[in-house]
């Protein structure tokens, strides 16, 4: 019987310390290539289905970037990405990442005009989150995304 209640009490901690981490809103930042930009922005973590050991969240996000490279000026990204996040250690989460991105990017041609393209596309990539810092690595599957991106974010803890 102490081991059941032991049992209960120890998933019981597990369901509300994961929560603060994985949702809420956060900020982050990062770099792209094939559309070179740094950027910054916000995200939002919902949870909404919690399955096995983990938790199924959807992440909307939308960051802002100045161009690296000399014809790029800037570019806007909004993104839909569902994660499976599961716990591996008190203070770490790791997760696989997959959903729709959309890309607004300014370029500053060589006749002189602006010009915008806008590319739609689907993110694949992973990540893992520690305390309230996370640290993701996705791939553009599409032409029309980043080839790489690398973002840093920090979460706020509401709890």
């Amino acid at each position: 019987m102490r081991t059941k209640l032991g049992l209960v009490a120890a998933f019981t901690v597990l369901l509300t310390s994961s929560s603060a981490a994985e949702a809420g809103p956060g900020f982050r930042v990062g770099i792209t290539d094939d559309v070179d930009t740094i950027f910054g922005g916000v995200q939002w973590r919902v949870p909404f289905a919690r399955a096995g050991e983990g938790i199924f969240v959807v992440q909307p996000g939308g960051d802002f970037g100045l161009g690296l490279s000399d014809n790029v000026n800037f570019m806007f990204r909004g993104t839909a990405h569902f994660a499976y996040m599961f716990r591996v250690s008190p203070d770490v989460i790791l997760y696989p990442l997959l959903g729709p991105s959309l890309l607004i990017v300014n370029f500053d041609r060589a006749n002189d005009d602006n010009d915008n393209d806008t590319g739609v596309g689907v993110d694949l990539g992973l990540g893992a989150q520690f305390r309230q810092f996370g640290l993701e690595l996705w791939f553009g599957i599409s032409d029309d995304v980043p080839d790489i991106t690398l973002s840093v974010s920090f979460n706020l803890d509401l709890g």
